[in-house]
């Protein structure tokens, strides 16, 4: 415990070359010293002259507590310094002390930045009376340790700095961003043939926006196109299916992949065929498990096997397709809904061909 002879005056940040120095320092030795050297928790103390001991530490508040952060997002961290002095081994409120020159490192720049890199606590602070205001601004996809230190400097012999002592408080906030919002497209295809007969089929989903709760969890929906063609006995002909919609529920999990599940909803089909060797005609219903996509948080493209059950017939085998972007990246600019991209168009991109021989 460090004994100071200044038990009842407030730390003095210009103190001449301590501070100085304290300025100069090197950002990266700065967040080697506070990660690895220092205890964030931990206070630089000063001890009594006589029965009064001080102690300082150091509070990081981020806004949001400890809930993730969406990429673009600007987040108000704030930083307070604090003097606890224990008189007759009675402690008294924690003290707030302004003036005090505080520095900002990110440990992984890649994922964020801190503004400013150094400010001082004062009391005009617009959200923590005493405090030093700083934002981080989240860039990319990750998890990163935002690291804050502060020097108190305790004057020495008649106000010089002979004589006079300095310590370190700091501390940390742990930092995860994350993309919140996630637009997705499905592209489903399906075939199946038995017995002289054979269907194929293809769903398309509009893009569905999937964003994330305070809680980081995924949810999004969207309607589904579908289209389908039979052929039995020398007919090729239209399969009839409802619209439908598909649901998608998700999070990030700890290796930074997205883990999606994604529902179809039941679609009601119906079929009928006139030809010379017959006819015919059905209805019934396609039912499918939900299907888990893991991606990168980074979006891509994705494509799983996938059965689909039919009341009226057997399971038909399949795939399918998903294209996955973050909001804030357009780099996909495939549109099923544009005018100008007939079905033929997206079937052919499929590499679906629902005219069968």
């Amino acid at each position: 415990m460090f004994r100071n002879s200044y038990n009842s005056k407030r730390s003095s940040l210009n103190a001449g070359n301590p501070a100085q120095r304290w300025r100069s320092a090197i950002p990266a030795l700065v967040l080697l010293l506070i990660i690895g050297t220092v205890n964030p928790t931990s206070s630089a103390q000063a001890a009594p002259a006589g029965s009064t001991e001080l102690s300082f530490f150091m509070n990081v508040v981020k806004e949001g507590a400890s809930k993730p952060v969406c990429i673009g997002e600007l987040v108000h961290i704030n930083v307070l310094v604090y003097r606890l002095k224990l008189i007759n081994g009675v402690s008294e409120a924690p003290e707030a002390i302004t003036g005090i020159s505080v520095i900002g490192v990110v440990d992984n720049p890649n994922i964020g930045q801190i503004s400013p890199g150094e400010n001082t606590t004062i009391w005009a602070s617009a959200i923590y009376p005493g405090a030093a205001d700083f934002v981080f601004t989240a860039e990319k996809p990750g998890e990163t340790i935002v690291a804050f230190s502060g020097m108190i400097v305790n004057s020495g012999w008649f106000g010089t700095n002979w004589g006079g002592s300095s310590q370190i408080v700091s501390d940390q906030v742990n930092v995860k961003v994350i993309p919140c919002k996630f637009k997705v497209e499905t592209f489903g295809q399906w075939y199946e043939a038995s017995d002289g007969a054979s269907y194929s089929i293809a769903a398309v989903s509009d893009e569905a926006m999937v964003t994330a709760d305070a809680d980081g969890h995924y949810t999004g929906s969207a309607s589904v196109n579908w289209i389908g063609t039979g052929y039995v006995e020398g007919c090729v002909f239209p399969v009839q299916i409802s619209s439908g919609q598909i649901h998608y529920t998700g999070e990030i999990n700890e290796s930074g992949q997205l883990v999606m599940n994604q529902t179809y909803e039941p679609v009601e089909n119906s079929w009928n065929y006139v030809c010379g060797n017959g006819t015919g005609s059905g209805k019934g219903l396609f039912t499918s498990d939900s299907i888990i996509v893991s991606i990168s948080s980074s979006g891509g493209v994705t494509t799983m096997p996938h059965m689909i059950d039919v009341i009226w017939w057997i399971p038909m085998s399949g795939s399918v397709t998903n294209v996955i972007t973050p909001e804030e990246d357009t780099a996909v600019a495939f549109n099923p809904a544009s005018q100008e991209t007939s079905w033929n168009d997206i079937l052919n991109l499929l590499g679906v061909s629902l005219v069968l021989h």
